[in-house]
This record gives structure tokens, C-alpha cells and sequence, in this order.
């Protein structure tokens, strides 16, 4: 009995560190997970093991990664790419063939970049398009936001939080989720997603702001000759590094290769040392690229996680369960997890919502001897539809600062995208991922 209202106690400190935006995320761990360790809740090497989680390290190679992109330059080109590929578009349709080539791109980064580096490097290229096309800046970025968050669903390491859901189903002991078992639902989404975003760009509504002068707006560096050729040697490692990181990635899922025995983690770090090593990067560059704020987050919500499902408080959720969801569809549960992920995340961090979510998902599989994967996939890309307001993400709040977007115009033009996601998942994963 006291071990079920202490894990009670520090489940309601758990919900109301990620509900306040005023307490720092990584308290999950330098507050709750010594908590469970002294109440002997969790023992020690429990704890501490989860720093061995393997989705936990893949979130902090793509973080580095992420950073040195930026340092170096590489997602400038992405936006000037991107500048290049729209800068010729006339005709009776050209809006429509800009945006469809906006979402093209767009989608197609954020499945192996982060959402914000992905839309951050388009910002300059959507300014110019919006002065020269005449096209409200505010209606470029939410187009923008929308095509970066529909591309990063399709892949495992596309989001943060498809990583973490990753690590969910490992700390529960679970086959997790190779790297494309997203695009199973990711990619249909993102298809019917863009064909929608297109086809009605004019619910996304247009503002007087072709000429705002904007101190938001980033200033183009200066570069001399010899900062271009250091970054083009950093463009370069970075190339080869992170998409063979990439490569081994994809190959683990097939069973030849697995054969071979290469940790793909193992082989991230050792290209990040090889970066500093041939003096790509200085180390302060390279250490400044692993996120130690998600990383004490994760660590301390695989341990809140653990508790709930392991502790007699996960027992007595699934007794609870079993006496209130007797006999209930399948397809009844998927849908309210569904739901209330997409309603938490609206208001809390993605990655945060996909926890509170997560160890109910799996206790009420495990209390219906079902495979909680459906459930966990689910709500992982529930957690990224931060479709209705303009602090649902983090993606969202950075580009906010750029667009007089308001939280009218989010809702206006995200919720089919809700609707879309929601029919997608409920239609294609209890066939890939059987619930018994």
C-alpha cells in the first residue's frame, strides 16, 4: 500500500514537471529517478542502465549531428536549394506547383533531419519567395511547419518522439521499431497530408507582410575564402559520416547484415570522433552538440515508465483496466489513446505527452495479453500532430517568431491534417502490428 501511493505521489510530481513550462524538463531525472532509487521503488542498476538505452544515444549522435549542420553550414544549402527549385515557377497554377514542391522537400528533409533545423534553414529562401511570388510570408512558414512535422513521421529517427517510443518498447522489453516500420503509416499520411495542404492552401490565411522589415529575420553571414573552404571540408565529413551513420541504420533491419554484428550506435559515435579527430570540427563545436537537458528528460521518463508498469501501482492500473474496458474493442482503446495524445500535446512537450501516454498504453496491452506496438506507434505520431497551436511543438515555436500566424489560423488549416493521421493509423497499423 505504500509503495502504491509513494509511486502515486511521484507520478503527480511526473505530470506536473512536464505540464510546467517553468520547470526545467531534465528534473525527471535529477529529482524523481534518485527518489525512486532511495524509496527502493527501483534499484540502481536499473536506473543507471537506461543510460544504456539504445534509442537514448540515437537521439544524441542525431542531436550532434544537428549541430554540426548547422556550424558548418549544410542547411544553408538546403535552403538555397530550395530557393533554386522555386525561383522559376510562372503559370495559371504556379501556387499550387510552388507549394507542392515546398512540401517535396520539405518532407523529404525532416525524415532524417530534425523538424527545426529543416524549416530554421528554410526561413531566408521562404523570405525571398514570398517578396518575389507575392505569397504572405505568415502562409510559407505554417506550410512549412506542417510539411517538415508530415515528413518526420515517416522514419524512426525523422522525430524525437518516434525515438522515444522506440525506447519505450525496449525498456518494456519489446521488439522495438526498426527504421522505416514508420513509414508503414508515415508515408500514407504524409501523401493524403500534402495532397490536402495543397490542393486547400488558401484555408492557410495570408497576411500584408511581403515588405515587414523584420529583426526576426536571420542576417546572411559573411564568409571569407578561407572560412568557405573549412566549411566545405566540414559539408563534406559531415556527408559522409552521418549518412553512412544512416546507411547502417537502415541495413540493421535486414537479417544478412544483422548478421554482421556492427552496432549502429557504436559506429554514429565513432564518426562524430573521426569529425574532430581529422580536425573538421574543434571540440567545444562537437561537445556542444549533445543535448544533456533531452537526455536527462529521456533517462527520466524511461525510469517514471518502469515504475508505472512494474510497481503495484502498474498493477493496480491494470486491474483497474480490466474491470473498466472488459470486452471493449480494440480499436475503441487505439482510438481514446489517440485522442487524448493528440489533446495532451497541444499544450506539453511531444516527447512528454508520448511519455505520460506511453506506460498506460503498454499496461493496458499487457493486462489484455495484446502487443502494445499498435498502441505505441500510435501514439508517437499522435504526439507530433501539433497541428492546433503555435506552442504544440518545438518546431512550432521557433518559427512562430516569423509569421503572424495566429492560434485560429493553426486549427483552421491543421485539423484535417488530425483527421488524416488518425484515419491512416486506425485503418493500416493494427494490420502491420497485429494486436494479438
Amino acid at each position: 500500500m505504500l509503495n502504491t501511493i509513494l509511486c502515486i505521489l511521484i507520478s503527480i510530481a511526473f505530470v506536473y514537471i512536464l505540464a510546467n513550462p517553468k520547470v526545467p524538463n531534465s528534473l525527471l531525472f535529477l529529482l524523481l529517478a534518485p527518489i525512486l532509487i532511495l524509496t527502493h521503488v527501483l534499484d540502481a542498476a536499473t536506473v543507471w542502465g537506461f543510460f544504456a538505452n539504445n534509442s537514448l544515444h540515437l537521439v544524441m549522435i542525431i542531436s550532434v549531428y544537428a549541430s554540426l549542420m548547422a556550424v558548418s553550414g549544410f542547411d544553408e544549402q538546403i535552403g538555397e536549394t530550395f530557393e533554386r527549385m522555386t525561383r522559376n515557377i510562372h503559370g495559371k497554377n504556379r501556387e499550387r506547383g510552388l507549394f507542392g514542391i515546398i512540401f517535396v522537400l520539405a518532407a523529404l528533409c525532416s525524415t532524417i533531419m530534425a523538424n527545426s533545423s529543416v524549416t530554421m534553414a528554410m526561413v531566408p529562401a521562404l523570405y525571398g519567395i514570398s517578396r518575389r511570388m507575392k505569397i504572405s510570408r505568415s502562409k510559407l512558414v505554417l506550410f512549412v511547419i506542417y510539411a517538415s512535422t508530415l515528413g518526420g513521421a515517416c522514419t524512426l529517427i525523422g522525430t524525437d518522439t518516434n525515438i522515444f517510443a522506440n525506447a519505450a518498447l525496449e525498456e518494456a522489453g519489446i521488439t522495438p521499431f526498426a527504421m522505416f516500420d514508420f513509414a508503414w503509416v508515415g508515408i500514407p499520411i504524409a501523401i493524403l497530408g500534402g495532397i490536402y495542404m495543397v490542393m486547400f492552401h488558401h484555408l492557410n490565411k495570408s497576411y500584408d507582410d511581403l515588405e515587414d522589415a523584420d529583426s526576426s529575420m536571420p542576417a546572411p553571414k559573411e564568409r571569407t575564402d578561407d572560412m568557405a573552404r573549412v566549411m566545405k571540408r566540414q559539408q563534406t565529413g559531415i556527408f559522409l559520416g552521418f549518412f553512412s551513420f544512416i546507411l547502417i541504420l537502415l541495413l540493421n533491419s535486414f537479417d544478412f547484415f544483422k548478421a554482421l554484428d556492427i552496432n549502429a550506435y557504436a559506429y554514429g559515435y565513432l564518426t562524430i570522433g573521426l569529425l574532430y579527430g581529422f580536425k573538421c570540427f574543434s571540440w567545444k563545436e562537437v561537445l556542444h552538440g549533445f543535448n544533456f537537458e533531452r537526455m536527462f528528460m529521456i533517462v527520466g521518463l524511461l525510469a517514471v515508465i518502469k515504475m508505472i508498469t512494474n510497481s503495484s501501482l502498474g498493477s493496480w492500473i491494470g486491474a483497474l483496466l480490466e474491470q473498466s474496458i472488459g470486452g471493449t474493442s480494440m480499436y475503441f482503446i487505439f482510438t481514446v489513446l489517440f485522442i487524448v495524445t493528440v489533446i495532451i500535446t497541444q499544450f506539453m512537450n511531444n516527447m512528454a505527452a508520448c511519455g505520460v501516454i506511453s506506460p498506460i498504453a503498454i499496461t493496458i496491452a499487457g493486462t489484455l495479453g495484446a502487443d502494445p506496438r499498435a498502441f505505441i506507434m500510435a501514439i508517437a505520431i499522435a504526439a507530433g500532430c501539433g497541428y492546433m497551436t503555435p506552442f504544440a511543438s518545438g518546431t512550432n515555436q521557433r518559427m512562430s517568431v516569423f509569421a503572424k500566424s495566429t492560434i485560429v489560423d493553426y486549427m483552421r488549416y491543421g485539423w484535417p491534417l488530425i483527421i488524416i493521421t488518425y484515419l491512416c493509423a486506425l485503418l493500416i497499423l493494427p494490420h502491420v502490428f497485429p494486436f494479438f
